[in-house]
C-alpha cells in the first residue's frame, strides 16, 4: 500500500520487486543456502513446503495487485546472479535518464 503514497514527484522511486523462484527452486535454493523457518521465531529448522507454498501465494497476490507499480522485476533464482542483476538496476537508474510524469517535473 505505501507504493501508491511514494510514487510522487518528491520521492521519485524507482521500484524493483524481488520474485521468488519456482517452488522447485525455491525449496533447493534454501535448503542450500539453510535457510531457517521465518514462520516461527524459535524455529531453528528449515522451510517446510506449505511455507514455501505460502511465501509463493504471497508473492503472487503482491505480483498480482501491485505489478503496475513495479519498475523492474528480479527473479531470485540465484543468489548471485539477482545480486549482479540488482546491482545492474541501480548503476541503470543512476546513470540512464528515466521516464517520469510530466507532472513531476513541472
Amino acid at each position: 500500500q505505501a507504493l501508491k503514497y511514494l510514487r510522487t514527484c518528491e520521492f521519485k522511486p524507482y521500484v524493483i520487486y524481488v520474485k521468488p523462484p519456482t517452488l522447485a527452486v525455491l525449496k533447493e535454493t534454501r535448503q542450500a543456502a539453510h535457510a531457517m523457518s521465518t514462520f516461527d521465531k524459535n524455529s531453528s529448522r528449515g522451510f517446510t513446503d506449505e511455507e514455501l507454498r505460502l511465501m509463493l501465494k504471497a508473492a503472487a497476490r503482491i505480483e498480482f495487485h501491485y505489478s503496475h507499480w513495479f519498475d523492474e522485476v528480479i527473479v531470485n533464482d540465484d543468489l548471485s546472479t539477482s545480486f549482479e542483476r540488482l546491482v545492474a538496476a541501480i548503476q541503470k537508474v543512476e546513470s540512464d535518464p528515466l521516464w517520469v510524469p510530466a507532472s513531476w517535473v513541472q
